[in-house]
């Protein structure tokens, strides 16, 4: 039911037409979404809107974690979201 409802709201047309502010991050060892295929259609879908932000973590996953295997393995390594990713959130929220 998750995906089904997912699919009756396509995210490119609600992104288009919100004038929210929307923070997107992305790390770029995520081996769940594509930093190339999804992050990147997101930044041409969205570039002439002044309401998103966009930020790319190097080494960070799909959890915002150092990367050091890019498979489901990191997810048991105990660790805490990566500190510029929290200060990146933070700035975002008191600033929006």
């Amino acid at each position: 039911y998750y995906f089904k409802d997912l699919d009756a709201y396509p995210s490119n047309k609600y992104l288009q037409q919100c004038e929210k502010p929307i923070l997107i991050l992305q790390g770029a060892k995520d081996f769940q979404v594509s930093y190339v295929k999804d992050f990147g259609k997101y930044q041409t879908l969205l570039k002439n809107k002044d309401n998103v932000t966009f930020k790319l973590y190097e080494n960070l996953n799909h959890m915002l974690i150092t990367s050091t295997t890019q498979t489901g393995d990191e997810y048991y390594i105990k660790d805490t979201v990566n500190a510029e990713a929290l200060e990146d959130i933070t700035d975002w929220i008191k600033k929006n």
